[in-house]
């Protein structure tokens, strides 16, 4: 719904053909907000901005780095079922879900001395390496379907595997971070969505425990 009320927004205000683009700026609950604004927002270490191209105008996006929320019984329920059917193990159902999640690869992102698009394999990052030791968590490796092609490149030191029908990306991401978001889904239902990884590979462990802490003070 959101993006169709983008979608309509522009169909209504851009009828006529302009020379140059007419750029529409939303904050981060997709309210119309103005350049000036939006300028200023772009400073704020805790959002992100972004534009895309809508061939007759551009959007221009806030985003929250950090992205709570809480899933209904049911629909937790089903993630975790879509989760085990795509990892072909089962999870502990008393443990947090942690997904080191890599979205669809920027097509636009190519290395310029290969002529090769750049992938951004989070699991070779230092800040992940005691991640990869705990027993306390389910640690998944997932990565947006569209990038199989390209599977082969990435560290055969972990399991990564495939977000069939781009399901998790659409329940945790409405932003397409290339270089890795990381999805902590607590056994209640609560999670954090944060995106664009290497913001906080030296916290991860820190991030992980701040939400179990949280949720544990909910018992």
């Amino acid at each position: 719904m959101k993006y169709l009320y983008v979608f309509l927004l522009i169909g209504v205000k851009c009828l006529s053909q302009y020379k140059d683009k007419r750029v529409y700026y939303f904050d981060e609950n997709w309210k119309s907000t103005s350049g000036q604004s939006f300028k200023k927002i772009e400073t704020d270490e805790s959002k992100i901005t972004t534009y895309f191209d809508m061939d007759t105008a551009y959007i221009a996006k806030i985003f929250l780095f950090e992205n709570y929320g809480k899933l209904e019984s049911g629909h937790l329920a089903f993630v975790k079922k879509h989760l085990e059917k795509v990892s072909g193990r089962p999870l502990d159902a008393t443990k947090p879900i942690v997904i080191n999640y890599v979205s669809a690869i920027d097509p636009n992102s190519k290395n310029p001395a290969t002529g090769r698009v750049n992938i951004y394999d989070t699991s070779n990052y230092k800040g992940n390496q005691n991640t990869k030791k705990r027993t306390d968590i389910n640690l998944l490796w997932l990565q947006h379907p569209d990038n199989k092609p390209e599977i082969g490149r990435y560290s055969k030191k972990v399991n990564w595997l495939l977000d069939n029908d781009n399901y998790i990306a659409k329940t945790f991401l409405e932003y397409n971070c290339h270089i890795g978001s990381l999805i902590i889904i607590m056994p209640d239902g609560s999670y954090l969505a944060y995106y664009c990884i290497e913001r906080i590979f030296d916290e991860i462990d820190e991030v992980i425990d701040r939400m179990k802490n949280v949720h544990n003070q909910k018992k």
